[in-house]
Order: structure tokens, then sequence, then C-alpha cells
């Protein structure tokens, strides 16, 4: 059964019991019995316009008053958001159905009753004058008999109230409000729609007309048997006196405590003809519901098995930009940045650092498919192979096999049983497949360019891959230059180390090379002089003494003379550090240089 129709039901129930006992006299239980169907009758409200799940019931206990002031406060923040909306807004203020709103009248109504419900508990709890009694009787009653009348015009004004606020949807420019604003027009569009549409309105309006009547009777309710829930039971609540002598046919709230129940009766058989038609779910349901929507804004302690203290550290080591030139079309860049927000989320919950790559491989298919149509290929009945052949024709071999490799990072993520990687693991993948997704959109005379450009800075530092020289206070043995792209340009610089691994059951040294981007150098008496991208000034100084000799001897000899396998191993770690360090410089220097 609908939970919220089991309050119902017992709230009912109460004011059956509280009438029974009002009749016979029995004043202090009958209202006892009204204290309590006032409390079931606004919990059960509560729960059907969202404001307290079922499990938060427990620690509301008898105050009728906590979620009350809650909802209130929830209605001025919405009104100050949309004061926060300027020109935003000027349909509702110009709505012929609306324009007797006053928003700020309202508002300072929310603060007033505010008030009221503060002041309520400095006040006895039989301290009620028979005018305002009656003064809430009159309200609901006046609630009870109003009648909705639509204007005869009022398909001219819905017609002009939807189009306005799809104009107004249109202001936001973002795809779900553009996607509302264009179900609003297709309805404008479709009389046989637009007539359902009005049905729709109406019998909202009369729910909303319903609810707002209970929604009154509860609140009044309320107000008259907060306060009431220990003292018709306990003498101590009434300075030692006993309810039954308090509780008498002389007290203001005894005599219209029957005309209160018979509203209460009439609200929950309404709030029960409504909750009929509502799709309850219970608190598994929703909490699993909150759970797909909501994220849980706790760092996930996973990361710091990679030495990640902060969100900081995170975005520093582990967030890989999308970096876009300007050729890429919107839709690409759009689809990259949200890739890029995976990542971020990834922080709080560690495998959604696989989705992202996986949403990343979705996204390689639509780049490749985006640029064969550029190219004006027929992509319909041809497969990703078929396309990334085509559109690889007049580039480089390494060109095509890096797509290529895109290909099958898209194919593994299309199939679960191939298996799915995620996490750090996915850091050098993540980087080297946003690159590619950039490099479709640039043509083959940039590469050649950029292949150019590299081999002319190589042969001009090719006397630096053998030496000795001296970095700050690092010995180095060998300089490279690993990639360049406009006029920077990635450099390795290669330590002499004390120690290197002899056996497998020895602990494994890191050997990738000291790296920098460059965008400035020359030899200056044998030292090269450098600048960085971030405009940090490095010194290379040849240092060849007879003991930095022996040092490279020593270093040397201990790479000869480690086994086989294990010299494999330390090559293959270099050489994954060096392909790190070069997918991480091509996508670095896309946010320093217009390319």
């Amino acid at each position: 059964m609908n939970e919220i129709i089991k309050w119902i039901d017992i709230a009912k129930s109460d004011v059956k019991s509280s009438k029974i006992l009002l009749k016979n006299d029995c004043f202090s239980q009958s209202y006892f019995y009204f204290q309590q169907a006032s409390e079931k009758a606004n919990k059960a409200n509560w729960m059907l316009n969202g404001l307290l799940k079922e499990s938060e019931l427990k620690n509301v206990g008898h105050d009728q008053f906590k979620p009350l002031r809650k909802n209130l406060i929830s209605q001025k923040d919405n009104i100050n958001y949309i004061n926060s909306l300027e020109d935003k807004i000027s349909f509702i203020s110009e709505n012929p159905l609306l324009k007797s709103i006053d928003i700020t009248e309202y508002k300072d109504n929310l603060t007033t009753s505010l008030k009221f419900i503060d002041s309520i508990k400095n006040q006895e709890a039989t301290d009620f004058e028979e005018s305002d009694l009656k003064k809430l009787l009159e309200s609901l009653q006046e609630i009870k008999e109003s009648k909705l009348e639509f204007p005869t015009n009022l398909s001219e004004i819905l017609k002009t109230s939807l189009h306005d606020y799809a104009i107004w949807l249109k202001k936001f420019n973002s795809e779900k409000t553009n996607q509302e604003a264009d179900e609003l027009l297709e309805i404008l569009s479709n009389e046989e729609h637009f007539v359902d549409y009005i049905k729709l309105v109406k019998n909202l309006l009369d729910i909303t007309l319903s609810l707002a009547y209970a929604s009154n009777v509860f609140l009044f309710c309320s107000i008259l048997t907060a306060k009431h829930s220990n003292s018709t039971r306990y003498p101590q609540e009434l300075n030692g006196n006993s309810p039954l002598n308090v509780y008498n046919k002389s007290l203001e709230i005894i005599k219209k405590q029957e005309c209160f129940l018979n509203h209460l009766d009439d609200a929950l058989d309404r709030l029960k003809g409504i909750s009929e038609n509502y799709n309850y779910k219970n608190d598994e349901e929703i909490t699993a519901i909150e759970q797909s929507i909501k994220i849980n804004y706790t760092p996930d302690s996973t990361w710091e098995v990679f030495s990640i203290k902060s969100k900081n550290d995170f975005h520093n080591q582990f967030l890989i930009k999308k970096n876009v030139h300007s050729d890429v079309p919107e839709k690409i860049v759009k689809e990259m940045a949200i890739a890029e927000q995976l990542q971020s989320l990834s922080y709080f919950h560690y495998p959604v650092y696989g989705d992202a790559f996986s949403r990343l491989t979705r996204i390689f298919e639509m780049a490749v498919k985006s640029k064969a149509v550029e190219l004006n290929v027929e992509i319909k009945n041809k497969s990703l192979f078929n396309l990334i052949k085509i559109i690889s024709n007049g580039h480089s071999e390494i060109y095509k096999q890096r797509l290529d490799w895109g290909r099958k990072m898209r194919n593994m993520n299309a199939h679960p049983n191939a298996g799915t990687l995620y996490g750090s693991m996915l850091k050098l993948p993540l980087i080297r497949l946003t690159n590619i997704i950039n490099d479709i959109f640039r043509d083959n005379d940039f590469f050649k360019n950029e292949d150019t450009y590299l081999k002319l800075l190589q042969n001009e530092y090719k006397h630096l891959l053998n030496g000795l020289w001296k970095l700050d206070n690092v010995l180095i043995h060998s300089v490279e230059i690993l990639a360049a792209r406009g006029k920077a340009s990635l450099w390795a610089f290669y330590p002499v180390r004390q120690n290197y691994p002899q056996d497998d059951n020895d602990k494994l040294y890191n050997l990738e090379p000291i790296c920098a981007i460059l965008t400035n150098h020359t030899i200056d008496n044998g030292s090269l002089i450098s600048k960085t991208i971030n405009n940090a000034v490095i010194e290379l100084k040849i240092d060849n003494t007879n003991e930095n000799l022996e040092k490279l001897k020593f270093y040397k000899d201990l790479i000869r003379t480690a086994n086989k396998s294990r010299k494999q191993a330390m090559e293959m770690i270099t050489s994954q550090a060096i392909d790190y360090q070069i997918e991480n410089f091509y996508n670095v220097i896309g946010s320093y240089i217009k390319l």
C-alpha cells in the first residue's frame, strides 16, 4: 500500500476517535487524538510534497513546525533565486494569469509566517481567543469554497505564455533548456497536443487548489495542537494540574474543536484522493534515485595510494585537459569538456576515471566520422577501420598507427567482455587519446613542419647525446630532444645514478629522465643556456672532472653487469616514462601556444 495513504488512514482513525471522545465530554483524551491526527496528517503531506522521507519522520518527532519552517525558508530561497534572474523573468511578471502575484509581498508574508511559528513556541497551550479561531475557520471556509474561473481567452493566454517561456529557456542556451524549449514549441504547433495540454493545466490547477486547502487545514491544526502532545496526558506539563480538569468545555479551543476536526477530515479525504494517483517511492527507492543523481563529495581514499592528498593534487597529477585547437568542431569540444568533468568527479569515486576514458573512446569515433564528413566522405555503412584508412590518406605511418590504436581502444570499451581498465593505469591512454582527437583535425602539413623542426633541433644539439654536465647538483650524461611543437620542444636530461637493479629480486628504480619544455636555447662556451615555458632559466654546465668520469663508469658497469631480463624491464619502464612525457608535452603545450 502507498505509505502516504497508510498515514492518512491512521490520521482519519484518530479524527474519528477524537470526535467520539469529544461527544462524550472526554476533552483531554479527545484533544490528544486531535493532536495525533494533525501530526500524522502533516507527515503524510510532507511525504507527498517531498519535504521529508519516511525515514526522517522519527527525527521530527512531535515537532510539527520543524519541517514547516524548512519549507518556508526553502520558498524564500526560491524567491531570491527568481529575483536574481532579473530580465529573464519578464515573461512571468507580464503573464495575464500571474499579474496579480506580488513576489515581494509573498516573500514578506513568508517572513511573517516564520515569525508567527516562532512566537507559538512561547505561547500558552490553551491561550487562543475566540476571534483568533473564528478568523482561522473563516479563512479555511473561504479557501474550501474557492472555484477556479478561467478567462474566456485562456487558450490564447496559454499559447502566449508557452511561447514566452520557450524563448526564456532559449536564453540559457544549454542542451537541456533548448530541448525543453523545442518540446514546448512542438506542443504549440500541434493543435491536438495543445488541447491535451490545456486539459492537463486545468487538472493540475484543480489539484493545486485542493492541496492549498488541505495544506492550510494542516497548518492551522498544527498551530492549535503543536503543544498538546504531552499536556493532554501528563500533570507535570500543566504545573501539576490534571489534564482532566484543564481541558474543559469552557476553553475556546474545545468549543471550536469539532469545526476544525471536520475540516481536517475533509482535507485528509482530498489528500488521499491525490495520493491514490501518486507514484510513491519508498525510502530504498528514493535513496537509490538520490545516489544516481547526487555525488558523495568525500574524496575516494583509493587516490591516497598515489600520494594524492587534496583535490588540487589530483587536478595537477591526474586531470587531463582537453586543450583543443581552433579547428576542432564545437560538438567535439563540448563532448571533451564532459569527459574532463568526469575525470574531475573521479576524485570522489575512483572508477569514474575509467568512465571518462570510455566516453573519450566514443568521442574518438565521433571525431573520425566528423572528419570524414568534412572530407565529403559518405560514412553510411562504413566501418571505423575503413573511415580511419580514408582520413589517414596522405599522412605518415605514425599518424595511421595512432588512429588505429584509438580504434582498438574504442573496440575494447565497446565490448565489456574484453575488460575495462580504470584509475591511474589510464593516465597515459587518456592523454594519448585526447591528443589523437585533436590531431584528427590537423592537416598533414602541420605534422611535416613539426617533424622538420624537430630534426633540425636534434641535428643542432646532437653533440649533447654524450658527455658530462651538471644541471644544478645533478650529474647528466646525455641530453635528448624528444618532441617539438610550435616554438617549444621537449628535452630529456639523463642523470648518472648511483644504483641499478642487479636481479629480479631487487627494488625497481625509477630511471626516467628529467624532462623540461624549452622555448629558448643556445650554447655558450659549451654550456646549454635555456628558458622553460614557465620562463625559468636552466643552465647545463660542462663538468667532466675525473671524479665525475669515475661515477659515469661505475654507473655504466652496473648496467652492463645486470642480467638481461632486468635490463629489458628497466628499458621498458624508461620507454613508458618517455612516452608519457611526449604525450603530456603535446597536451600541455596546447594551453600555452596557439597552434
